[in-house]
């Protein structure tokens, strides 16, 4: 579909708080609802935050005509077409988890200088990431689809348990919330990572303040992919935690812990409420502090 026609399509978010904006991005599957350990906390410390549900996902829009596949490209003009109408004043920052993660960097690309920083969880950014179990959506997209229609709720809910290992746990509330926003979810938009291409031979032209942070025992995509990633992106830094594929949903104290410190610094350190130091950090580069914003609509149709 073409980035035109996307643009009154309708998408779902929240926004709440004053200061520099924060604009969280979901992966594939999942909602807004993901966001709900991280977006009280920064809200708390003075952010202006927003979090959306993409394309395909949750209460935004899905068009019959992405049959039998979303391609990146609509699900990142959808976005990118909101985060224009949200007349910012400043710079954001933003966050993504895996395929949200993938966005932000297409973002990044595609718009130089117009980022203030970024926070990258369980990136997805190159094919070459996936496993065996993830390539089925793109060797069967109309039988993954199916599957994903067809699944029931506890059989869904077995499968999101095999993304945590190495004694990371998720509530049952967590679960359920991740089975629901799967059920919620057009069943096609699982295939989008046949529309993806390898971002590596890009990632050295971002100069954006960059983040990784991951869970160790990822199942999902291998943790070396992560620590590449880093190597390849100038100014970045790396935060292995303890935790598998869902960090922010798992680990959330440590995890939001190492954001708001992350965000802190982007600000100059001003910030007297902020959380221990990274784990890992590499020696941060100067940065202005942005003025308030004012307060943008909470729907787009």
């Amino acid at each position: 579909m073409p980035a035109r026609a996307l643009q009154g399509l309708h998408v779902n978010y929240i926004t709440e708080g004053n200061g520099p904006p924060v604009i969280l991005v979901h992966g594939v599957g999942g909602s807004l609802r993901h966001w709900d350990y991280l977006y009280p906390d920064l809200v708390s410390q003075k952010y202006e935050v927003y979090a959306l549900d993409l394309l395909g996902h949750g209460e935004s829009a899905k068009p019959i005509n992405h049959h039998p596949g979303y391609h990146i490209d609509a699900i990142y003009a959808h976005l990118a077409n909101w985060m224009s109408r949200l007349d910012l004043h400043t710079a954001p920052i933003l966050i993504g988890h895996a395929m949200g993660a993938y966005l932000v960097l297409t973002y990044v690309l595609r718009n130089p200088g117009k980022v203030r920083g970024i926070v990258l969880v369980n990136p997805y950014f190159s094919p070459s990431q996936l496993s065996l179990p993830l390539r089925l959506p793109i060797l069967q997209p109309q039988l993954s689809a199916k599957m994903l229609t067809l699944a029931p709720k506890w059989a869904l809910s077995s499968a999101v348990s095999l993304t945590q290992r190495g004694g990371d746990l998720i509530s049952k509330e967590v679960r359920e919330r991740m089975v629901d926003d799967l059920k919620r979810s057009d069943p096609n938009v699982i295939t989008f990572a046949k529309t993806t291409q390898d971002l590596t031979p890009h990632l050295k032209r971002i100069r954006t303040r960059t983040i990784v942070i991951w869970g160790e025992n990822d199942p999902l995509f291998h943790p070396t992919h992560y620590a590449h990633l880093v190597n390849s992106v100038p100014n970045s830094v790396g935060c292995p935690i303890p935790g598998s594929h869902n960090p922010h949903l798992t680990n959330i104290r440590l995890f939001n812990n190492q954001v708001l410190k992350f965000l802190d610094q982007l600000s100059g350190g001003l910030n007297p409420t902020s959380p221990d130091p990274l784990i890992s950090m590499n020696k941060p580069a100067p940065l202005l502090e942005p003025p308030n914003l004012p307060r943008a609509d909470q729907a787009v149709t």
